[in-house]
């Protein structure tokens, strides 16, 4: 995209909302009182190229995109209070029982 990741982590950070809101306002996979359209469309989209009906690799999907949704959510969360939080050195008695715990000692 020719940008760096910082302006690239910027941009998906400022679209994540909006997509969420459009999906939770148009689909009924995202929000189930929403009817599902998507039947409405696959003639377009396969005409267009968009879908090929002989390789559905998303349809499989489906059922775990809420979760999934939800799991970046989380992740986002967590790398946020990263980022807002200045580093700090673990304490020592953490450390070593974090190295113990792996096989480092």
């Amino acid at each position: 995209m020719d940008i760096s990741p910082e302006a690239f982590r910027k941009r998906l950070s400022r679209a994540q909302p909006k997509i969420k809101a459009f999906m939770g306002a148009k689909c009924g996979l995202v929000n189930h009182q929403n009817p599902c359209r998507c039947h409405k469309q696959i003639d377009y989209f396969t005409r267009q190229g968009f879908i090929n009906p002989h390789q559905l690799q998303y349809a499989q999907l489906e059922q775990n995109t809420l979760l999934l949704i939800e799991k970046i959510e989380q992740t986002d969360k967590a790398a946020a209070v990263f980022r807002t939080n200045p580093l700090k050195l673990a304490p020592k008695d953490l450390l070593e029982g974090i190295r113990a715990a792996i096989g480092l000692f």
